[in-house]
């Protein structure tokens, strides 16, 4: 089975898209670790001041730093604004290669996927939400050395995943709860976090459960281009 790729061009009620649509002159340039933004915007001219104003209404933890003719922008993510069209795009099986582009209200992705259907299920589920998707170039694409350049954002791995969920794994991994012999056993790790035994097994299988499936196309991709390389 082929790995397909197509470009994904959106226009939605998202902030990006939105500030986008006020200054139709600039290009954001996004890349999303899923709890941190790093973005590049050029093309402002002298809307600097204004834009940062508008842009820190819809994100209020933001960091501006002024580049020679770009403005770089680092802002946290809060929980209700994580994930959005790139969950969608775990949830049927597709992902995307940073960065995202942004321009005159338009996002633009150029997303993968095993099969076609996976893309019309993406777009259909996006056209639901009320927006507008343009799908073009699909195509097969090449997968030799495609894992070795890729980007695989903290978002999609952690996708459907609770903040508890996140903490909780971490903390086990930290104290060495996964080693071989482990360094913490199940009651004294529980304590330390005070919860029960039965509430930490069951955050860290659920975690550990979401974690793997999110993995799943990745370590199909690794298997399909080792095959290829035999």
């Amino acid at each position: 089975m082929p790995l397909l790729s197509a470009i994904l061009l959106i226009e939605h009620d998202c902030p990006y898209s939105l500030i986008s649509s006020k200054y139709p002159e600039i290009t954001i340039t996004c890349w999303d670790s899923g709890f941190t933004y790093i973005i590049i915007v050029e093309g402002l001219g002298d809307d600097k001041v204004i834009f940062q104003h508008d842009f820190s209404e819809c994100f209020p933890e933001t960091e501006f730093i002024e580049l020679e003719g770009k403005l770089l922008i680092v802002h946290k993510v809060s929980e209700k604004d994580r994930g959005g069209v790139t969950n969608l795009m775990a949830k049927f099986d597709c992902w995307y290669t940073q960065p995202c582009v942004i321009h005159n209200g338009q996002e633009v992705y150029r997303i993968f996927s095993w099969k076609r259907e996976n893309f019309s299920r993406l777009v259909s589920s996006i056209r639901e939400m009320g927006g507008k998707v343009e799908l073009k170039s699909i195509g097969s694409s090449s997968i030799d050395g495609y894992t070795e350049s890729m980007i695989v954002t903290m978002s999609q791995l952690l996708s459907g995943m609770t903040s508890k969920q996140v903490e909780v794994l971490a903390y086990a991994l930290r104290r060495g709860y996964f080693d071989q012999p482990s360094r913490v056993n199940t009651a004294e790790l529980a304590d330390s976090l005070g919860i029960s035994p039965s509430t930490l097994t069951e955050h860290l299988r659920k975690a550990e459960a979401k974690l793997l499936i999110n993995l799943h196309p990745l370590l199909e991709l690794i298997l399909k281009e080792n095959n290829a390389g035999h």
